[in-house]
């Protein structure tokens, strides 16, 4: 898949969902101080306590500008105002909406250096993972302690950039799962057992070491820009996924229009 050729998006009307069909969305999170400021203003009270939670300043602001977007496109798929989209959280705190509004809408995000990635679908859990890629000197050891024993031997019959890029999609995939699960913390990371063939594509082989449990998911792996791999987990078989980018500087554009609108 390379979704880096997907037109810009930065209109905010309403966003429409085929029948099983799962939109992807792109964004790079840096923007100016007035930006953030615009972003900041979408969270709620709780989302500004959770932002301030966070040591360096760059993770607070990439955690304010990220869900300011997930505010506005949850708004536009559900067609109200991003002020009055309301989160619930699973036990292990994967965010969703109430059962009684969003049309069944499912949504997950992702976000690693600076790059954002947004899904969403109806009726099926969706999850979604994004890590920039950089040297692990000690991934045999983490490996050791955190893979099946099948990608266990898979990186030890691999070396260099090939071994660093199946590591990464074993791991994105992994997690992609666990969020789309919302089994995170209470299962052992080797619980999903990630395949990866010739071409490195990626395939859950087993959960549990039960081979059909595994055949209900999809996982989707690619490369939104250099340095960075995301993968895509659905419950379900023959999803269309489709990809799209946020311009963030022409969506600051509408909210400040937004702002200098007068009020009803």
């Amino acid at each position: 898949m390379n979704p880096g050729h997907s037109p810009p998006f930065t209109a905010l009307s309403d966003l429409r969902l085929a029948n099983h069909q799962v939109q992807v969305w792109q964004a790079w999170l840096d923007c100016s101080a007035q930006e953030l400021i615009r972003y900041s203003a979408l969270l709620s009270e709780d989302e500004q306590r959770r932002a301030g939670r966070f040591y360096f300043e760059s993770d607070r602001n990439h955690y304010i500008v990220a869900r300011g977007l997930l505010r506005l496109l949850l708004s536009a798929y559900q067609d109200i105002p991003p002020a009055q989209v309301e989160f619930c959280y699973g036990p292990q705190g994967k965010p969703g909406l109430p059962t009684q509004v969003g049309n069944h809408l499912e949504f997950n995000l992702s976000h690693s250096k600076g790059l954002g990635v947004f899904a969403f679908g109806r009726g099926n859990p969706i999850g979604i993972d994004v890590e920039y890629i950089r040297p692990m000197p000690d991934e045999d050891r983490f490996a050791e302690q955190f893979f099946s024993a099948a990608e266990i031997a898979w990186l030890a019959a691999h070396g260099g950039a090939e071994k660093q890029a199946g590591f990464f999609k074993i791991w994105t995939g992994k997690e992609a799962f666990f969020k789309a699960s919302g089994d995170g913390l209470t299962l052992p990371i080797s619980h999903a057992v990630i395949d990866l063939d010739g071409g490195l594509s990626v395939r859950l082989a087993a959960i549990a070491g039960d081979p059909a449990q595994a055949a209900r998911w999809q996982i989707f792996s690619f490369e939104p820009a250099a340095g960075y791999q995301v993968a895509l987990a659905v419950e379900g078989q023959d999803w269309q996924v489709t990809f799209g980018r946020l311009d963030l500087s022409g969506i600051a554009d509408h909210l400040a229009k937004k702002a200098r609108s007068p009020g009803p």
